[in-house]
């Protein structure tokens, strides 16, 4: 449906799952109210919301699934609560202005492309409870100047950090075992 006039959405307490597509392609869309019931945002749920700038992931929210935030290429900030468990692949792939995100340490998978094509995104920290970062996890992201991985890291994926051409701090622990 055309939603090209939406520029704000307060969703109500009774809503549990954000549906896969709800507001895929809103471009006026530029904030969003997720109240604390909901506790799964679906596949491409926000992706194309090109004016979205922040969102605040409630605490509640499980699972954050396939390219829910895929081009939202005004999103510059993301806090994940800690009830956060799984992020699926290519979450935020294309987030061109992301700048921060601040991972819980309740995952333990940082998924295929879940960053990929962030070229805004400077630093993060990785949290000790991941053990893989999966191949391409990172890709493209030139801004990205420094990384932490947690000594619980034992898996980096091929291209995890390819295209990361700003990257002057990177310490690979001795637990990995594999890489590439």
């Amino acid at each position: 449906s055309d939603c090209s006039g939406l520029t704000n959405i307060v969703i109500p307490n009774s809503v549990k799952v954000i549906a896969d597509y709800a507001f895929s392609d809103c471009r006026s869309l530029t904030s969003i109210n997720i109240p604390g019931s909901v506790t799964r945002i679906g596949n491409c749920a926000f992706s194309g919301c090109t004016r979205l700038n922040y969102i605040t992931i409630p605490d509640g929210v499980a699972e954050i699934d396939y390219e829910a935030f895929a081009d939202c290429t005004a999103l510059t900030d993301v806090r994940i609560p800690r009830t956060v468990t799984w992020i699926d692949e290519q979450v935020f792939i294309d987030c061109t202005a992301l700048t921060r995100v601040t991972l819980p340490d309740t995952l333990s998978v940082i998924t295929w492309g879940t960053f990929f094509g962030c070229s805004a995104l400077t630093d993060i920290v990785i949290p000790d409870s991941i053990t893989e970062i999966a191949r391409a996890a990172f890709a493209d992201c030139p801004a990205l100047t420094g990384i932490v991985i947690s000594e619980n890291t034992t898996k980096i994926g091929c291209k995890a950090f390819s295209g990361c051409s700003s990257l002057t701090r990177f310490t690979i622990p001795g637990t990995v075992t594999e890489i590439g």
